[in-house]
């Protein structure tokens, strides 16, 4: 992921020019291969002012002592007692350090949050302060959805300290891309590529769908340079409509050098219904939100996407073209490799995306609108590629392959 990585470099580069009165520093433990605690600390100039761990409550000692079952656990954070440095810390910072910990929360897929009830002072200004209520059948727990907890810490931290959080929104965001395109790169379809058992007939169906969307990109871009007010946002889309001309064309040269049925396309062919959710999301930001940076959340995941593909994706793709006997697998997949260039880099696509979101999710509320849409996007992006492996396992010789753990 060497687009994610030059993105991040550049994030972090972009962040050492901004004065800021704080550091945040985030610490992981993994079990397994999954994120199962979070340690979160702030410091300021000096030393650390303020830290605050998060764990999930799936297999923790407080779901075995409480009795909660696997299924009321799975989607829950538990946020544990805060330390500070300074007794004077704790009301001015407990807002901000709440704040960073539920964001932590929401990247990890989390929907709730809990606290153990204890005496200590502390957890019960958390609790007063992310407005958690008691479980009537867990008498020891106090909980609440996510959303509204984080809101309500973010609606209870100064100007300066919101200014420090927003400068963290395309981090939060980037490591929720990043989580999603680790799960995608072991589905069905890239597992279908690394291993050469992608079938003519799959690749085929992939090309179809992706045109089905491609083909609409410049009039959406469009209609977004038509609804923005700002000039920095519409020159944005004016410089993406431009770079998106006519590149259902190069789809159609590739399914033409394949022998595929390319007048069906043009003329009947009808997406997949889930390339069609991918479809009708973009169509409904656009149409009826009318809402030009919520719509950066679908370039971000299908530009990041093919910005973030390693060569050795094209090394397998030309050895299974080769095996169906087309000599030049160049001739067959322009649009795949070509995107990869022009998505990524220090210069790409991807990056120019990055920026347009730094710069125009200012608030949570609009935090919260943007993950949502860049969810759904993942969702039905992956939904969609997938379905071209999944639905038509009957044109592959070795249907028993399985996608990799």
């Amino acid at each position: 992921m060497i687009a994610l990585q030059i993105a991040r470099n550049y994030l972090r580069d972009k962040m050492q020019q901004r004065v800021a009165a704080f550091q945040l520093d985030t610490q992981i433990e993994h079990t397994g291969n999954t994120a199962a605690r979070a340690h979160i600390a702030i410091h300021d100039q000096h030393n650390c002012v303020g830290k605050i761990s998060v764990e999930r409550a799936i297999d923790s000692v407080l779901q075995k002592s409480t009795g909660m079952t696997n299924k009321q656990a799975h989607n829950c954070i538990i946020l544990h007692t805060p330390v500070f440095t300074f007794e004077e810390h704790e009301s001015l910072l407990l807002p901000m350090l709440a704040y960073f910990a539920l964001r932590q929360a929401r990247i990890l897929g989390c929907q709730n949050v809990i606290i153990a009830t204890h005496h200590h002072p502390l957890d019960q200004q958390l609790i007063q302060l992310l407005k958690l209520e008691p479980i009537s059948h867990l008498p020891s727990l106090h909980a609440q959805r996510l959303e509204y907890a984080i809101h309500s810490a973010y609606e209870q931290c100064d100007v300066s300290q919101r200014e420090f959080i927003q400068s963290y929104f395309i981090h939060e965001i980037l490591d929720s891309f990043e989580i999603w395109l680790t799960t995608l790169f072991q589905d069905s379809w890239f597992t279908a590529i690394k291993t050469q058992t992608i079938s003519k007939e799959q690749y085929i169906a992939s090309l179809f769908n992706l045109h089905q969307f491609v083909k609409h990109t410049t009039r959406l871009a469009a209609r977004c340079v038509a609804m923005c007010e700002n000039r920095d946002l519409r020159n944005h889309y004016i410089y993406h409509l431009k770079g998106e001309v006519n590149h259902e064309v190069i789809i159609e040269s590739d399914l033409r050098a394949l022998r595929a049925d390319v007048n069906y396309l043009l003329n009947s062919h009808v997406p997949h219904t889930a390339t069609a959710g991918f479809m009708v999301l973009q169509e409904s930001i656009t149409g009826f939100k009318r809402d030009a940076v919520l719509m950066l959340a679908c370039p971000f995941i299908a530009e990041g996407m093919t910005a973030n593909i390693g060569y050795d994706f094209v090394e397998n793709l030309f050895a299974t073209i080769r095996n169906w006997g087309i000599k030049s697998p160049e001739s067959v997949s322009r649009f795949l490799t070509s995107h990869m260039k022009t998505d990524g880099g220090d210069d790409g696509h991807w990056i120019r995306v990055i920026n347009r979101i730094d710069e125009f999710v200012h608030t949570e509320n609009q935090m919260q609108e943007f993950i949502n849409m860049l969810r759904l996007a993942m969702s039905s992006y992956a939904h969609g590629l997938n379905a071209n492996i999944d639905d038509l396992e009957l044109w592959r010789a070795d249907a028993k392959i399985e996608v990799m753990a």
